[in-house]
């Protein structure tokens, strides 16, 4: 069965893609527009971000709305120019599953010697094993549309 993934551009005068592979949502954007991100709705549900600078990266989580932390980063971390953020569009994300989000992307980032702004492994809770599955179910859709789709590795 063929796999659709629905790409759409907010507006001509912003850099926000939003990439839609049910349930995930993938929003890439530049830290200039975080003005406009705060208007669309991925920005106000739970979900994992990424800041991107030039040399370093750091992982974060939300368990309410993700914009209410990129405004905190927006002040306390200067040097990133860009980010991703992912979730799910339902917003139903535990916080057991972004623990295990977030430590399986810092995992990731370490192995590829990365330098990383964490100063943590990421937090270790416990997560029953049908949402473990979801959560690395929604990772592996988030790394393929970036991977093939926004060609982000």
């Amino acid at each position: 069965m063929p796999n659709h993934i629905f790409i759409n551009r907010e507006s001509g005068n912003d850099n926000i893609s939003i990439f839609y592979d049910e349930p995930s949502f993938v929003v890439i954007a530049n830290k200039d527009d975080l003005t406009s991100i705060q208007l669309i709705d991925e920005s106000k549900k739970p979900g994992i971000y990424i800041l991107l600078g030039d040399d370093k990266r750091y992982i974060g989580q939300a368990s309410n709305a993700i914009f209410n932390r990129l405004q905190q980063h927006y002040i306390n971390k200067p040097w990133w120019n860009k980010l991703i953020f992912f979730g799910r569009e339902d917003g139903h994300l535990s916080k057991a599953q972004l623990d295990l989000l977030e430590r399986k992307i810092i995992e990731k980032m370490k192995r590829a010697e990365i330098e990383l702004d964490n100063n943590t492994q990421g937090n270790q809770s416990y997560i029953d094993k049908l949402s473990q599955f979801s959560a690395l179910s929604l990772l592996s859709k988030v790394e393929r549309v970036l991977i093939d789709i926004a060609n982000i590795d």
